[in-house]
């Protein structure tokens, strides 16, 4: 399973490779250095524009700030992920995150579903 910190370690990875200081990325986004700094450590998770915005800014896909593999995954992890990811890379933002919304409702009334039979 992907973590917050893995993909917090991406998105300072992406924001060194862009030349910024921490500081400086996030002034350039309107967002305070302490809530960057949670971010890039995987205390904190953060609406769909603020990715948005990270990806306008470190010049890169928005996909690319979560292109990250679970430890361990092995080959066919690896590649039905990238395959999710090349899915979701044409489509506009706003409809990504109505299918994130739609499925983590499902996963979450799955999961409740699968308590109650125990």
């Amino acid at each position: 399973m992907v973590t917050q910190k893995q993909v917090g370690m991406r998105l300072a990875e992406l924001r060194r490779r862009a030349g910024l200081k921490q500081a400086q990325a996030a002034e350039r986004l309107g967002i305070s250095n302490e809530t960057l700094s949670r971010l890039e450590r995987g205390v904190q998770w953060t609406d769909f524009k603020v990715l948005a915005n990270l990806a306008r800014l470190y010049r890169v896909e928005w996909t690319d700030l979560l292109a990250v593999f679970p430890e361990g995954a092995g080959a066919k992890q690896r590649a039905v992920i990238q395959e999710v990811m090349d899915l979701l890379r044409p489509r506009k933002l706003s409809e990504v995150e109505l299918a994130c919304d739609i499925l983590c409702t499902l996963f979450r009334e799955g999961r409740r579903r699968s308590r109650g039979r125990r």
